[in-house]
């Protein structure tokens, strides 16, 4: 998510959540791990998900891969530690400047919270 081709891919599926006439949503990938969960991961983090629960989420994306070839470690790590690029004390805080540095405003992450989170009672 952090290369170039990433960065466009997901500032195109964060257009795709900002507006309402899309829901409801279902988004997947072929395999529906990596991109999939990627993209659930920065959701969440955007949508105030503590960091233990982010990476529970992550974790349990790898349970159904048996290929011995598939280092679900490593693609989590170079997806956390990506982040580590933009400012923040924590993983929300680093994600939303990533999303931010993508070109969109606060309003727009708002727009997205009203979408996604009911009101406080």
């Amino acid at each position: 998510m952090q290369d170039e081709g990433g960065r466009k891919a997901f500032a195109k599926v964060f257009r795709v959540f900002l507006d309402p006439e899309n829901y409801p949503i279902d988004f997947h990938c072929i395999a529906g791990q990596d991109r999939t969960g990627a993209v659930a991961f920065i959701l969440n983090a955007l949508l105030g998900v503590e960091e233990e629960q982010l990476y529970l989420d992550w974790e349990a994306t790898a349970f159904w891969n048996p290929s011995p070839h598939f280092n679900h470690e490593k693609l989590f790590f170079k997806l956390v530690r990506g982040f580590d690029r933009w400012p923040g004390d924590t993983i929300n805080e680093r994600v939303e400047a990533y999303v931010l540095d993508l070109g969109f405003t606060p309003e727009n992450i708002a727009r997205f919270r009203d979408l996604m989170l009911e009101p406080a009672p």
